[in-house]
């Protein structure tokens, strides 16, 4: 979503603790599961919210990867697989067993309030896009009182720059993590650091030209 910004470290805390205190343990921990996996795989809020229980468990357990069926991903060519990050495999192991989701063909993400039927505190049909996008701005603007836009696609943008930086600043592979097909798709991720940009002018005579 263009002009929403990324989130930084300590806003990622602030976030995780506000919807523990303000969603029951159920709805928290869904939200919590399908940002953080938004968060470190990078994926879109429609590709997330489409994910079955098959897509990240193996024979009962957690996988080291996550599968993006074709039919979900913004450019439909093939399915994508990404790795998982311990952290956020443990984050769903906690999930799995704590709604009970056993099932293949379970909906990773179930709905709250749509679907004809339940699977424990949940309906049989994945938690809507208007859904997921309001519960995250009901803790950024009424309980986080957090300036600039921000929304499901910050998670994303956060991913984006930080992947910038722990690929020493390679625009190329931050594109192949982004699943970009064009580099000016992923230069729109990655927006100037201002404070940055005023540092270097100071140094400008520093370390002269060769």
């Amino acid at each position: 979503m263009r002009g929403c910004r990324a989130l930084d470290k300590n806003e990622i805390g602030l976030l995780k603790e506000a919807n523990c205190r303000i969603f029951t343990r159920p709805i928290a921990e869904r939200n919590w599961t399908m940002w953080m996996v938004m968060l470190t795989t990078g994926i879109r809020l429609g590709e997330c919210r489409m994910l079955r229980v098959g897509d990240v468990s193996v024979g009962g357990h957690i996988a080291d990867t996550v599968y993006l069926q074709s039919r979900f991903t913004k450019i439909k060519k093939g399915g994508n697989v990404i790795r998982l990050h311990p952290d956020t495999q443990a984050q769903l192991k906690r999930w799995l067993d704590f709604a009970g989701l056993q099932q293949r063909s379970d909906w990773l993400f179930p709905a709250t309030k749509s679907g004809n039927s339940q699977v424990g505190h949940f309906k049989t049909t994945p938690i809507t896009d208007r859904a997921a996008r309001k519960l995250l701005a009901r803790l950024v603007k009424d309980e986080m009182h957090l300036t600039g836009h921000i929304s499901t696609h910050s998670f994303r943008k956060t991913f984006a720059r930080r992947m910038y930086e722990l690929l020493g600043n390679d625009i190329m592979a931050t594109s192949t993590a982004l699943r970009h097909h064009e580099l000016k798709s992923t230069l729109c991720y990655l927006s100037v650091d201002e404070d940055r940009v005023q540092d270097a002018i100071m140094q400008f005579f520093d370390s002269p030209a060769a």
